[in-house]
């Protein structure tokens, strides 16, 4: 049996805007992701056998993650097998860090490994744009994924790990990376419905929307400062609103320092902000630690 470890990293969302309901029925979105150093390891082993059949199975180290067919993982799999004849067994092992429905695409991170892992298994050798598309058939933010795990594992050419993404959130526009900008996450325990927060979003008030095209100016000149004050998910419209717990984490990033400027990431629960001072990162980070147990410092890469 061959086998590969692939780390799934998590992103989040320097802004999110929706700009209305798609023909598809989706949200229109304009929004900027950025990969983090917070990653899953994800080993795929393959066993290619004559039974005419593929075996699929998933695992993880935590209980709070779905297995066998209930994971995206799994469909990623699926998905990188349609249309190749391949017979035999692929198991799934995930080693989670990036918490569990977070609004940091944990589960599209280990969809990507998988879907980089298989390619490198197979020996298919597909380039990374049509890897993208096959991550596209399990979730909107997989090929994102794709794109900043192939160049984080340093396993395909033309990856990128921060982006402005458009339509549904699944067509992208490579952005420079801010990597070495220290952030600090944190995740209040409660999980959000991804499905709730948009439906919600439709009869929320907005009260501000991001300036993308300021922001990615900022991001290109690494004006962090600008980046810090412009940060805007319309999405904590409806989440913080629903969720006061939600709306107590992100108190508790300027209880401690009033110049803090926290933004949640998707559609929650998590907040981060970046934190460009080292001591105060530190702090901030043990600070919050006392409320919530899911709490990171880490950095964009």
């Amino acid at each position: 049996m061959d086998s590969i470890v692939v780390k799934g990293y998590a992103k989040v969302n320097l802004s999110i805007d929706v700009l209305g309901i798609l023909e598809n029925g989706y949200h229109e979105l304009d929004m900027i992701m950025h990969m983090t150093g917070l990653h899953d390891d994800v080993k795929v082993s393959w066993k290619p056998d004559d039974s005419g059949e593929l075996r699929v199975s998933v695992s993880a180290d935590r209980d709070d993650i779905p297995a066998g067919e209930d994971n995206i993982a799994y469909r990623a799999a699926l998905a990188m097998a349609e249309g190749r004849n391949v017979s035999g067994r692929i198991d799934i092992e995930i080693v989670k860090r990036i918490p569990a429905a977070a609004g940091l695409a944990g589960g599209s991170a280990d969809s990507a490994a998988v879907i980089l892992a298989l390619d490198r298994l197979w020996g298919t050798g597909l380039d990374l744009d049509k890897l993208m598309r096959i991550g596209r058939k399990t979730g909107a933010d997989v090929p994102f994924s794709v794109a900043g795990c192939a160049s984080l594992n340093d396993m395909k050419d033309g990856g990128f790990t921060c982006a402005r993404a458009i339509y549904d959130g699944s067509r992208l526009i490579p952005l420079p990376s801010l990597a070495g900008t220290r952030i600090v996450l944190s995740k209040p325990p409660v999980g959000v419905s991804t499905k709730e927060v948009y439906q919600g979003i439709d009869n929320a008030v907005i009260a501000a929307r991001p300036d993308i095209e300021r922001l990615i100016e900022a991001i290109e000149d690494r004006d962090t400062h600008y980046i810090k004050q412009n940060m805007i998910n319309v999405l904590e419209n409806y989440t913080l609103k629903m969720y006061n717990v939600v709306k107590e984490t992100m108190d508790k990033f300027t209880e401690l320092n009033e110049s803090v400027r926290p933004v949640m990431s998707g559609s929650g629960p998590t907040v981060f902000a970046i934190v460009t001072d080292e001591e105060e990162a530190d702090l901030l980070s043990d600070f919050l630690k006392k409320t919530n147990s899911e709490t990171y410092l880490t950095g964009l890469v």
